[in-house]
């Protein structure tokens, strides 16, 4: 079919998933899986998937939150970070502790009100693009389950250059579109599936080769299962979503992209 691929801009698709009322395809030259047809709008407002409702949602998010600080403290050990879509804000909560200068910026406007009168951190209301952060500010900057939520993902990855240091890393994490085609369990494939704010599904290859489109080093390439960081899982998911790791179909993909 003809579709224009918002990465590598060729006209060629072909049927790749279809749930109900949802269609993915997938770019014949690049491999780069979409929902079609992509949503009119350059830049999607993400919703919040976390639901801190509960101590195991809160303990499960502050673990995932500590993870990521702990991940991006193996590349940039101090500085200014810079969170994108960064929710209830425990990721600066956590990096803020460790030592790091925060901002974040959030499109959910309630969400971002709450993380400041909560704790007092310097959230953005709106995108990366209305924020207008000064050139070459930010050592890190975080994407985490944000470069699926935007149909113009080269235009996102080159603010995200703007506004880094030179030598700056971007650290991004999204799901793996082939794992959850293949092994993941039902009941997720077709709550991902049904999210309107998901554009893009990443395979591990496409996942690097939008960043290095973007001008990125890819510095290194990660995989991982969210049941490394969901404490409140039942024991049954969590050892699928293991199974799935060895297999070699973890879940999330990481990339790890330097300036």
């Amino acid at each position: 079919m003809k579709t224009y691929c918002p990465v590598c801009s060729w006209g060629e698709a072909e049927p790749y998933l279809k749930k109900g009322e949802t269609e993915l395809v997938r770019c014949t030259q690049c491999t780069l899986v979409r929902r079609y047809p992509l949503p009119r709008a350059p830049r999607i407002e993400a919703l919040d998937s976390l639901n801190a409702d509960g101590e195991d949602e809160r303990a499960a998010e502050e673990l995932r939150a500590d993870f990521v600080v702990q991940n991006v403290r193996k590349f940039v050990p101090s500085g200014n970070w810079l969170d994108v879509g960064c929710g209830t804000a425990q990721r600066l909560v956590m990096a803020r502790k460790a030592g790091f200068s925060v901002r974040g910026v959030e499109q959910d406007e309630i969400v971002a009100h709450n993380a400041r009168k909560n704790f007092g951190l310097e959230i953005s209301d709106g995108d990366l693009f209305d924020a207008s952060f000064p050139p070459a500010f930010f050592n890190v900057v975080t994407l985490w389950h944000e470069l699926d939520h935007t149909s113009a993902p080269l235009d996102l990855l080159a603010e995200v250059q703007r506004v880094l240091k030179p030598g700056g890393y971007c650290l991004i994490e999204v799901q793996n579109i082939v794992a959850m085609r293949k092994l993941s369990d039902e009941n997720e494939l077709k709550q991902s599936l049904g999210d309107p704010t998901r554009a893009l599904y990443f395979s591990p290859v496409t996942a690097r080769a939008v960043a290095e489109k973007a001008g990125f080093a890819v510095q290194e390439m990660q995989t991982r299962s969210s049941a490394d960081y969901a404490p409140h899982l039942p024991a049954w998911k969590k050892a699928a979503k293991s199974v799935l790791s060895r297999v070699g179909l973890p879940e999330l993909i990481g990339v790890v992209a330097q300036k």
